[in-house]
């Protein structure tokens, strides 16, 4: 696949990792060390959206693998990584979704955090169906009726040079669009479907349940899905600050296996999947019986699994191959 990635960010020029800004610095983890000395439940908090890739960790908590585990879990719902990364930083938060592309620029940028917990993968292959987990949508009825359309329009997407905006480049430019004439406007998700609807942008990326709403509602159409154009290449996890996770390695590896327990659950029992995001999200069971969910992560994350989202990084410009970190450096050995 040949590219020509240096115009892909039309927004003033520069790469945006917003997840990371604020996340130079966190709080010590001496008190939940002090709860491990005295035999009570050690407290958490994980920093995740509203949104499907956070079902792992709202499972082990329904399920009470966290309280087996010694842990008592709250999960903070946050709308943005920026969000999250200020909960990190300022110590509120042990561990707060982040991108895996989003991690490996955290590292390149001088951050202290590290990826803990992985949460969620691509597919194992990209599907000819239009409604994914995240695919791109445009109004229902609109003027966007196929992906040439899209050639010289204004697509949002929550943060740019981040995972979604990744697949949807690399989809859109695998089908033969001329990318280059596409601007990239940064849209929190909760804002994605009101702004194609009036008009803000002509399509963007967005996540479920989202999707399967504007669906329902006749409001919105997927008009391709992006997932898999990394084949099982791991998408989001939990990240925590380095300092953190290193003294406090036995909380880490708590979380860790109780997220891992619960994701394996999610991957082989849709019915266990739809009650725990009906809890979780408080959603319409139209919804939660349409919704599409990602590929749940089972296993501890390697050097070797973020390979091929580094490898994407270099390929699309956003980072030059000698500004790429050691890939060991981006994730916590929990051994």
């Amino acid at each position: 696949m040949t590219m020509n990635k240096k115009n892909t960010l039309k927004v003033g020029g520069l790469l945006t990792v917003g997840l990371f800004t604020l996340s130079a610095c966190a709080g010590n983890g001496s008190e939940a060390a002090a709860d491990a000395d005295t035999g009570a439940l050690r407290s958490i908090t994980i920093a995740v959206p509203p949104n499907a890739h956070a079902l792992g960790p709202a499972t082990a908590l329904q399920e009470g693998f966290f309280e087996e585990a010694g842990l008592d879990v709250s999960l903070e719902h946050i709308q943005s990584g920026a969000e999250g990364a200020a909960l990190l930083a300022g110590g509120d938060a042990q561990f707060a979704i982040f991108s895996i592309d989003n991690a490996i620029n955290s590292v390149v940028e001088g951050h202290n955090n590290i990826l803990t917990v992985p949460l969620a993968q691509q597919g194992p292959e990209r599907s000819d169906e239009p409604h994914g987990f995240g695919p791109i949508i445009v109004e229902a009825g609109g003027d966007i009726e196929s992906l040439q359309d899209l050639e010289g329009q204004r697509i949002g997407t929550s943060v740019l040079g981040g995972e979604a905006y990744l697949n949807a480049y690399q989809v859109l430019e695998d089908e033969g669009v001329d990318v280059s004439t596409i601007e990239w406007i940064q849209i929190p998700g909760p804002q994605q479907v009101s702004a194609v609807l009036q008009g803000q942008v002509a399509a963007a990326v967005t996540a479920e349940p989202n999707v399967s709403i504007g669906m329902l509602d006749g409001t919105i159409e997927p008009l391709i899905n992006g997932d898999g154009v990394l084949p099982n290449a791991p998408a989001f996890a939990l990240a925590s600050d380095r300092t953190w996770a290193e003294e406090n390695a036995d909380l880490v590896r708590s979380v860790q296996n109780a997220v891992l327990e619960a994701n394996t659950l999610l991957n082989s029992d849709r019915e266990l999947a739809e009650t725990s995001i009906s809890e979780y999200m408080d959603l319409e069971d139209e919804v939660v019986s349409m919704m599409k969910m990602p590929r749940y992560s089972e296993e501890p994350l390697t050097a070797e699994d973020l390979q091929a989202v580094a490898d994407r990084l270099v390929e699309f410009d956003i980072l030059a191959q000698d500004e790429m970190p050691s890939l060991e450096d981006v994730i916590f050995n929990a051994e």
